[in-house]
C-alpha cells in the first residue's frame, strides 16, 4: 500500500471560512480514510481583537464577516459571541488545540469540531479556559492531562512553530490545505473548495508516488 498523502491543514477555530469548509473536510476524511494523513496546523487570526476591529483594511468587523460568510456559503453561523462575550485573542483556542493534540489525532479532531461549533453555533467564548475544559470533557479528553498541558509554555511554542511553517509555505489565508506525497510534490488548496478538487489532488499525488 502506498504511503498516505499528508495534508497539513492551516486553520483557526474562530475562522468562519474554516467552519464553512467543515462539511467538505468531513467528506474528505470519510472518503479517503487511511489514504490520507491529516495534520492540524494552527494559524491564529489575530493577537488582539482590537487589531481587527480598528483596522479599516480588514473591511468588516468579525461579526459582519461571520454574517457574510454564512450568506455566501449557505452554512449557518451565529455571530452572537461578538456582541455577548467576544474572544480577546485567537491564541488561547489555538494553544488549546496544541494541548489536545498531545492526546492523539482522534482526540484533537473531536475537540476542534467542538470548538468550532461552540463559537459558531452556540456563541461560546472559546478563548476562556472554563469553556475549553467543558468542550474537552465533551470530546472525551483526559481532563487532568489536558489542564496540565494547557499550562505548559511549550504549547505556545508549538503554535508558533505552526505559524512559522505557514510563513515558510507562503500560506496567507484560512483555511489552507497543503497536500504532499513522498516525492515532495505538493498541491495547495486555499479556501472552502469542492470535494472534487481534493479528489483530483489526492489522485494526482498518488500517481507520482511509488507504492511500497
Amino acid at each position: 500500500m502506498a504511503t498516505p498523502i499528508r495534508i497539513d491543514y492551516y486553520t483557526d477555530p474562530l475562522c468562519s471560512w474554516c467552519f464553512a469548509a467543515e462539511p467538505t473536510l468531513d467528506r474528505v476524511k470519510e472518503h479517503f480514510k487511511d489514504r490520507i494523513e491529516l495534520h492540524y496546523k494552527v494559524f491564529p487570526l489575530f493577537d488582539d481583537v482590537r487589531e481587527v476591529m480598528n483596522d479599516p483594511a480588514r473591511l468588516w468587523t468579525i461579526a459582519d464577516r461571520y454574517r457574510i460568510v454564512s450568506k455566501k456559503t449557505g452554512v449557518y453561523i451565529d455571530n452572537k459571541v461578538w456582541s455577548i462575550d467576544p474572544p480577546q485573542s485567537a491564541w488561547p483556542a489555538c494553544e488549546a488545540i496544541k494541548a489536545a493534540e498531545r492526546q492523539g489525532f482522534a482526540a484533537v479532531d473531536r475537540f476542534i469540531k467542538l470548538l468550532r461549533n461552540g463559537v459558531m453555533l452556540d456563541g461560546k467564548n472559546i478563548a476562556r479556559r472554563e469553556v475549553q475544559m467543558e468542550l474537552a470533557s465533551k470530546a472525551g479528553l483526559d481532563l487532568p492531562r489536558f489542564e496540565k498541558d494547557l499550562s505548559d509554555p511549550k504549547v505556545h511554542d508549538q503554535a508558533l512553530a505552526d505559524v512559522a511553517d505557514a510563513r515558510r509555505e507562503n500560506v496567507e489565508s484560512r483555511p489552507t490545505f497543503i497536500l504532499a506525497n513522498t516525492q515532495g510534490d505538493k498541491v495547495l488548496i486555499a479556501g472552502p473548495r469542492r470535494f472534487s478538487l481534493f479528489k483530483e489532488a489526492v489522485d494526482a499525488l498518488y500517481q507520482e508516488q511509488p507504492e511500497i
